[in-house]
């Protein structure tokens, strides 16, 4: 069975512990402002994983960096372009 969520993150990579960081930080790594959902990784010390679910996904929205704006991508687009590292995160097998 695969972990799910955060067991299926702290699992891939080997972690005892698995937390969300401080807003400076989280701005830092994304180059944004918090809140938003950024489809790709600016900072060779933030790691892009994506669950192959996701980049199945004919359709997938992000927020554009900002908290008014959107876009709008295919998954096999994205996974092109964002070069994710792709490993089953959501505990959901597809089997």
């Amino acid at each position: 069975m695969v972990p799910a969520g955060r067991d299926a993150i702290r699992t891939l990579y080997a972690a005892r512990y698995l937390g969300f960081c401080d807003a400076a930080t989280a701005e830092r790594l994304a180059h944004a402002v918090p809140g938003t959902l950024l489809p790709f990784s600016f900072d060779p010390a933030l790691e892009l994983v994506a669950d192959p679910d996701v980049v199945a996904q004919p359709c997938l929205y992000f927020n554009a960096a900002r908290l008014d704006s959107s876009l709008a991508i295919s998954g096999a687009d994205y996974a092109r372009l964002a070069l994710p590292r792709i490993e089953r995160i959501s505990g959901r097998n597809s089997d």
